[in-house]
């Protein structure tokens, strides 16, 4: 007789026993053999249904996804255009007049051509020593006072979305702005 713990008889596992599918109802106590395997068959293809019914509403959501984050990168790309634009100018006087130079840093800095120098304004704006903002009527120099020149550089892009939902714009306006104080 060989020792039971032996690795020369080397032993099986117990084999799994697979049942018919699982009822979503209670089985009636007086149910015959035939009408519950019935039972198991009617739901065959119920998952097939139920993924067909399901894959419209995933395309929906991805694509919402998929047009919401090109919204938020476009709408970064244009605040940080009127960023690159405005630092550009800001370095001192000479370059703040220079509105095409201006211009061009923003486009260059978007890097697509969806941006166009027209879509892009400068404006200047001044206040006084405390902060408080200056009426300068046109001028510059508010006779004589002490003032901070500013400069502000205004973005604006027309974004259409790839596909059109229902209820929603065939496009939306996107804005950067940013504003910095004139070097000298």
């Amino acid at each position: 007789m060989r020792n039971p713990t032996s690795r020369s008889r080397a032993r099986t596992l117990p084999r799994l026993r697979l049942t018919p599918t699982i009822l979503l109802a209670p089985i009636p106590k007086k149910a015959k053999l035939r009408e519950i395997s019935q039972l198991g068959y009617a739901t065959a293809g119920q998952s097939l249904v139920e993924f067909v019914l399901i894959v419209p509403l995933l395309v929906i959501l991805l694509v919402g996804a998929i047009e919401i984050g090109r919204a938020a990168y476009y709408a970064i790309a244009v605040t940080n255009a009127s960023r690159a634009a405005v630092q550009y100018g800001a370095q001192n006087t000479a370059t703040a007049a220079k509105t095409i130079l201006i211009k061009q840093a923003a486009v260059d800095d978007f890097g697509s051509p969806m941006l166009s120098p027209d879509n892009v304004t400068k404006s200047f704006f001044y206040t006084w020593e405390d902060g408080t903002p200056a009426d300068c009527g046109g001028t510059d120099d508010c006779s004589g006072h002490l003032i901070n020149r500013y400069l502000k550089v205004t973005t604006q892009l027309q974004l259409t979305p790839l596909i059109g939902f229902p209820g929603l714009p065939a496009s939306f306006v996107l804005n950067g702005e940013a504003d910095m104080r004139i070097g000298d």
